[in-house]
């Protein structure tokens, strides 16, 4: 243990790694479809996976939900089921390929899976 020395590297920021996003925060818009922005972004990174799950929003006029999905962006897309008015929605993203080409969204309501939605090479 005498050789690392990793507690005393000091983080900075540098555009060549991927950002802390505990500091940074996921203020990105972008929409989620745009994996060659994402993939010039990461350049030096070889494989990235992403598997999480956050609060939807819903708009019941439209039935569109939409998901800001972390480093990836928003990601709105419409349910063929209405939501009842006071539920609790929740999306579990999961994307595909050894660096993102698409993702698996699954929508669950009140706890329980009811719809899922693929874009990109999934």
């Amino acid at each position: 243990m005498s050789d690392c020395n990793c507690n005393q590297t000091k983080a900075s920021h540098s555009d060549d790694h991927v950002p802390n996003f505990a500091v940074a925060g996921f203020a990105d818009t972008a929409s989620a479809d745009n994996f060659d922005n994402l993939r010039a972004q990461l350049a030096d990174v070889d494989a990235l996976r992403l598997q999480v799950c956050l609060n939807a929003s819903y708009d019941p006029a439209s039935h569109q939900v939409c998901v800001q999905i972390p480093i990836l962006g928003k990601k709105c897309f419409t349910l063929p089921i209405p939501v009842p008015f006071g539920a609790q929605l929740k999306a579990c993203v999961d994307t595909c390929g050894r660096f993102p080409c698409g993702a698996k969204i699954t929508i669950y309501l009140n706890g329980h899976a009811i719809y899922t939605y693929k874009f990109g090479c999934c």
